[in-house]
């Protein structure tokens, strides 16, 4: 279970995203939701540090909600940060997450140079 960091799983359960903990092993739809339905509220200490981990790393609100939307798409933590990092050094004036998912895809698909 721990193929990803603990603070993700916990910002998952707390979120109710259960298709982060469906890209763990052994982890299906029912088994997701039925973790959720029995943790959360019980794991804000660790979700904080999830929070955190994204400030520390300079992103600003956006930023981080648009890296947490790509997470739950399926795209890897560290991946999807840099491709935030890059997308927003090419495009300075993109100030909101809708604005900078649709941007990183075009880079990560090479449409966008």
């Amino acid at each position: 279970m721990l193929s990803i960091p603990i603070a993700t799983i916990a910002s998952a359960i707390e979120n109710g995203d259960d298709k982060i903990l469906m890209s763990l092993p052994s982890i299906g739809t029912r088994m997701a939701q039925q973790i959720i339905a029995e943790l959360k509220g019980k794991l804000q200490i660790f979700a904080a540090a999830e929070t955190s981990r994204t400030a520390a790393a300079g992103f600003k609100p956006f930023q981080a909600e648009a890296l947490e939307i790509l997470i739950a798409w399926g795209e890897k933590r560290n991946e999807a940060m840099e491709l935030v990092e890059l997308a927003c050094k090419r495009h300075p004036g993109v100030k909101s997450a809708e604005e900078l998912v649709p941007l990183v895809y075009r880079l990560k698909q090479g449409i966008e140079v």
